[in-house]
């Protein structure tokens, strides 16, 4: 009994204590919270403690899934109270052999600097997106965030070229488990049942309700697509802060029986299998995550040209504009997306995702060298 007190005690010294603070909320769906997740799921357990960090409350799934794995789970101070948040932060980075921290600008200037004077060596710095909404104060910031991170990620090209212009970064891609998401037709009829969609064209949408992704500009592309097919469904999955203007919007153009508000969920992949054609209007992006997913389920993907072409892996998928004019040619693309072969169309997309490096197995080690170099 002794000498296997003695083994463990060895084993958790050597393991690498790894603290991932995400700078958004800590929910179970969409957004960076996924993606770390994603990663978490796929990292070796017996060389890593990894806890995470962030403001909010964690959804009880999420913290029974750390808890199975030994992991913990600390919720900070708002980031809104800086002051507050920057110290409770700095006494829990203090005896972590590194911070991966989730973020989308240089604001996370804050969290460098806690981790920096609780003594990290190691400050990994992991950017999912190509602007933001607060210009000035990452102006402001970028000087500092500059010296302080020790590696940099980026979940895209275009999003290290806008963030690291003149430092090297390493880029991770937002990496699927592809065979979770593969196109099932089991999924597409039960998911149809049960929110009443009998056999008609539907298209779908993965993503916050937000400004960022412009769903206005879908509803309003969905209006031309009804016109011509009276009983297509729009399918948005997901929540934010303007569901209930976008439900305004609905009901004024006369539409409310033919879209269709998923909220969050929890298996997004069983939705996308519901779909028949993915639009994706946003305004900007990293590397969207949701682009991904619906290409290794054999979607049909009409995607804004704000986009990084990074995100087309097969040259399958269509950029268009965004501007109001545009409308039509998203009304047209989008019809043309009704007859093909899916489950076909999925094998050939995953097999593309895994050729160019969308494996989760293949990016969770390159972290995991990330971690112990």
């Amino acid at each position: 009994m002794k000498d296997q007190v003695l083994y463990y005690k060895k084993r958790i010294k050597a393991m690498k204590k790894i603290l991932v603070i995400i700078t958004t909320k800590f929910v179970p769906y969409g957004g960076l919270t996924t993606v770390a997740m994603n990663y978490y799921r796929h990292i070796d357990h017996s060389n890593f403690k990894m806890d995470f960090a962030s403001t909010n409350k964690a959804p009880e799934i999420l913290e029974n899934e750390l808890q199975k794995n030994g992991d913990s789970y600390y919720r900070l101070p708002p980031r809104k109270k800086i002051v507050r948040y920057c110290t409770e932060l700095k006494k829990l980075c203090a005896g972590y052999d590194a911070v991966h921290i989730h973020a989308n600008s240089a604001t996370a200037t804050f969290e460098l600097l806690a981790a920096k004077n609780a003594g990290v060596r190691k400050r990994i710095i992991h950017i999912h997106n190509t602007t933001c909404t607060h210009m000035t104060v990452h102006r402001i910031l970028k000087p500092a965030f500059d010296r302080l991170y020790t590696n940099a990620v980026a979940c895209s090209k275009a999003a290290g070229e806008w963030i690291f212009p003149e430092n090297k970064y390493i880029v991770l891609n937002n990496a699927i488990d592809l065979v979770r998401y593969a196109y099932s037709e089991d999924n597409r009829v039960k998911i149809r049942n049960e929110l009443g969609i009998g056999d008609v064209f539907v298209v779908g949408h993965v993503g916050k309700i937000t400004a960022q992704k412009n769903h206005q500009f879908l509803i309003r592309c969905f209006a031309g697509v009804h016109d011509q097919l009276p009983d297509s469904k729009l399918l948005l999955v997901g929540d934010g802060d303007l569901k209930t203007e976008t439900e305004e919007q609905v009901k004024r153009l006369k539409l409310t029986d033919n879209v269709i508000f998923t909220g969050m969920v929890n298996a997004s992949e069983s939705y996308l299998s519901a779909m028949d054609c993915f639009a994706f209007p946003s305004r900007w992006e990293g590397l969207p995550l949701s682009v991904i997913e619906a290409q290794a389920n054999g979607l049909k993907c009409i995607v804004s040209d704000k986009v990084t072409e990074e995100v087309n892996v097969a040259s399958e998928l269509t950029f268009l504009p965004i501007e109001e004019e545009c409308e039509a040619e998203w009304v047209k693309h989008i019809l043309s997306s009704m007859d093909y072969d899916r489950k076909s169309s999925s094998k050939q997309m995953i097999r593309s995702l895994r050729d160019n490096h969308y494996d989760i197995c293949d990016n969770a080690e390159a972290l995991e060298r990330i971690y112990t170099e």
